[in-house]
């Protein structure tokens, strides 16, 4: 749906910030009818001709002026700004913080001249698109990945499935999947051939030996080495013409 542009400028104030899909690309210095003076976050001044605006959809204003803006993006900033980290990702990348996980770049592709778009998948398997080309120089990498997260968790609060059944599906099967894939870069597929004994003496004594360690030495105890093995040990059990 199409917004009146002529309702939207009289309810205009300075400092109102100019938004295209969720990306803050311009605050308004002034308006002195019919012009308004707005500045872009690369530090660009823009004059606005209100009597121009108003036969122009809002959204179409928007549009233009986010073009326009990432078409005059500098060519280059500080390390540690979401522009410049972004732009040097690329597809199956990942997001993380502190916390850990994110997201996965899962698509990069070009839009009508604003540059890149990056496309996200979350730890929610939502999607987030961005562009790198309307993030000012002052916007961290941390602060990116701080709003990331904010959103990633609202999310989650907001959502109706247990948390601890989120938790599985959003965290800890990529860790489980990291930890599988390390295994099999050791091991292989030795796992196919049951130990002597049996698996579930084998397990045991794995299992007991962690807790020693941890009783002893205070050594943490390794749950995802400890999953493996159920995996491992139900894989056996549902097909066991796998087996060597």
């Amino acid at each position: 749906m199409s917004i009146d542009v002529d309702h939207i400028i009289k309810h205009l104030q300075v400092g109102h910030k100019l938004i295209y899909l969720h990306h803050d690309i311009a605050d308004i210095l002034s308006i002195t009818p019919p012009t308004i003076v707005i500045r872009d976050i690369h530090g660009k001044k823009l004059v606005l001709n209100q009597e121009h605006l108003n036969t122009v959809r809002y959204e179409a204003i928007l549009d233009d002026l986010a073009a326009i803006i990432a078409k005059n993006c500098p060519s280059d900033g500080p390390e540690d700004c979401a522009r410049q980290v972004l732009l040097h990702m690329n597809s199956g990348d990942s997001l993380k913080d502190s916390a850990g996980y994110l997201a996965t770049l899962i698509d990069i592709s070009s839009d009508s001249g604003k540059g890149p778009v990056l496309t996200f998948r979350d730890i929610n398997e939502q999607r987030s698109q961005f562009y790198p080309r309307l993030f000012s120089d002052k916007y961290s990498y941390d602060a990116f990945l701080e709003r990331f997260r904010n959103g990633v968790t609202q999310a989650q609060e907001s959502a109706d499935e247990p948390a601890l059944l989120r938790y599985f599906k959003n965290e800890f099967l990529p860790k489980m999947l990291s930890q599988l894939t390390y295994d099999n870069e050791r091991w292989g597929d030795s796992w196919l051939i049951i130990p002597p004994g049996g698996q579930e003496a084998y397990v045991q004594k794995r299992i007991d030996e962690y807790f020693e360690y941890f009783n002893q030495f205070d050594k943490k105890i390794p749950w995802l080495k400890m999953a493996s093995y159920a995996i491992i040990a139900q894989a056996r059990e549902d097909h066991p013409e796998w087996l060597l």
